[in-house]
């Protein structure tokens, strides 16, 4: 191990945390040797391992030799972090860890995250502590077993005891107004908002089982309660401290779309839809334009509009807001917000105004989406990746070709405007050219819209008046051939793929069919 970190101890972070498990595996071994041979806890190692400053030294030398070959990244910190949760008695290594992290990363959120996750574990810890020791029992079974004391009430280092610390504060609340205090950006405030509504999530859940049980108390999210409260208004403490916060950051002048949308999910979870329904309208107004915004505020205004409310705008109007506002340039968040705006329309009433402006949505996005890349989804710590999100154009392209596709019989004006469509997708754009970055979703939408294609001309379309039997039988050959030919071709390029080998052999087998009139 020690001969391979010499080789690539600089680039290699498996290596370092392969290491530092290795080590604690041994530290372990030892741990149970010593207390089966001397009975009681080994020395130099009490239950919350914060004097363990012999077993575990060199599990420290190798963490400061890890990060001074690896300086600047904070998720490798973090995973000797998670490494260490893995095995008894390392709070005191784990602290040592965060607090490497706070001293040479602290403007950055992601660290200040990991301290308020740490002193979460903590409070959980403690509380189990205190749990077992009313119980009687232990915190580890077997060899590893710790007291049920929970501690003095105040140890060597000088921490007050945990059963006391629990009662009197919460560490993660305080850690909180920290992170506000020393990183106030709009990507703390985010992550502060998240944190209190997850902690919310499972008081709700906690209150839930609660009643199911007749008041019977659970661990799940018992130690987030103070004395004096029940889950109800342990609830509604961490829902105004929340409110605090929102209004905190528009005080402070912080603001991000990111933000806003966590703000109006919030809300409307809660049932207050005008506030949400206000509070995107405001952001738009402003000059707002993040286009998630938009379809936020429509998908809002279509539920407020579902339960007998009135909203501010329909949701038509406001992504019609939204496409006048985004650029054309901007091709990802057009291209979210048009097919949004088409799946609304198309929900509509049919009507000539309707018609004219699908049809118009539709041939904006094939110009749009001419060499369209790939989206960059590698962002995780955007709420929404801005304005980036993968659009399967072949789904919107379906629905529409299947909208248009009338219900009752065909007319010949019906056979030009869905043969408009499907010419359109499939013989004069490059859209309906195989590319190895295609999901798997748009891949079914694409083999669905080949389907409707072939069945509209096969069983559909409408005969031209005074056409005769055979010239139609002899037109209808050609635009199928025309159909199957450009779906062999499409599949074709990916026919290393099994699926879509089946589907290509399919298609294959039919045109024979056709072709030779099986």
């Amino acid at each position: 191990m020690q001969r391979g970190l010499r080789i690539n101890g600089k680039s290699s972070q498996e290596l370092w945390l392969q290491y530092f498990a290795l080590e604690l595996h041994y530290v372990v071994k030892l741990m149970g040797r010593k207390e089966i041979l001397e009975g009681g806890t080994p020395t130099g190692c009490n239950d919350d391992g914060l004097t363990s400053n012999t077993m575990l030294l060199p599990c420290r030398i190798i963490y400061k030799n890890a990060i001074k070959s690896i300086p600047n990244s904070l998720s490798f910190r973090l995973r000797f972090v998670e490494t260490s949760r893995m095995f008894p008695r390392t709070v005191g290594l784990e602290q040592h860890i965060i607090e490497s992290i706070e001293r040479d990363f602290g403007d950055s959120p992601e660290a200040w995250v990991s301290r308020i996750s740490f002193a979460e574990e903590q409070m959980k810890k403690d509380a189990k502590i205190i749990r077992e020791g009313n119980s009687g029992g232990g915190l580890e079974q077997g060899f590893l077993a710790m007291p049920a004391d929970g501690g003095n009430e105040e140890d060597e280092v000088g921490h007050t005891s945990k059963k006391r610390r629990l009662a009197v504060n919460d560490p993660a609340l305080g850690l909180v107004n920290e992170a506000l205090e020393a990183v106030p950006t709009a990507k703390m405030y985010l992550e502060c908002t998240r944190y209190l509504q997850m902690r919310i999530q499972r008081l709700l859940a906690l209150q839930e089982l609660q009643d199911d049980n007749d008041g019977e108390q659970s661990d799940s999210a018992s130690y987030l309660i103070r004395e004096s409260e029940d889950a109800e208004s342990a609830v509604n403490r961490h829902s105004n401290i929340l409110k605090e916060l929102y209004s905190r950051a528009e005080a402070n002048g912080v603001y991000s779309s990111n933000l806003v949308l966590n703000q109006a999910d919030y809300l409307s979870s809660n049932g207050k839809f005008e506030e949400a329904d206000n509070l995107l309208g405001q952001a738009i107004e402003k000059g707002d334009v993040n286009s998630h915004l938009f379809i936020r505020w429509a998908n809002l205004s279509r539920e407020m509009a579902e339960n007998g409310m009135t909203p501010n705008l329909s949701p038509v109007v406001i992504l019609r807001k939204g496409l006048n506002v985004t650029e054309i340039h901007k091709r990802d968040a057009f291209l979210l917000l048009s097919t949004e705006l088409m799946k609304y329309l198309m929900s509509r009433p049919r009507s000539t105004k309707v018609t004219k402006e699908l049809n118009s949505l539709f041939q904006q996005l094939l110009l749009v989406s001419q060499g369209l890349p790939k989206p960059n989804t590698s962002n995780s710590d955007s709420y929404t990746n801005e304005d980036e999100e993968n659009v399967n154009l072949a789904e919107i392209f379906l629905t529409y070709l299947e909208y248009t596709i009338p219900e009752s019989s065909c007319s010949l004006s019906d056979n030009e405007a869905v043969r408009s469509i499907y010419n359109r997708v499939i013989f004069h754009s490059n859209f309906a050219e195989f590319d190895n970055r295609i999901s798997r979703d748009e891949l079914s939408a694409m083999k669905s819209f080949f389907d409707i294609c072939l069945h509209f001309e096969t069983s559909v379309a409408a005969t031209p008046d005074g056409m005769d039997k055979k010239n139609a039988k002899r037109r209808k050959k050609q635009l199928l051939s025309k159909l199957y030919e450009r779906a062999i071709a499409f599949f074709g390029c990916g026919c290393s793929d099994s699926i879509l080998r089946k589907v290509l052999d399919g298609y294959q087998r039919k045109f024979d069919d056709m072709k030779f009139g099986l």
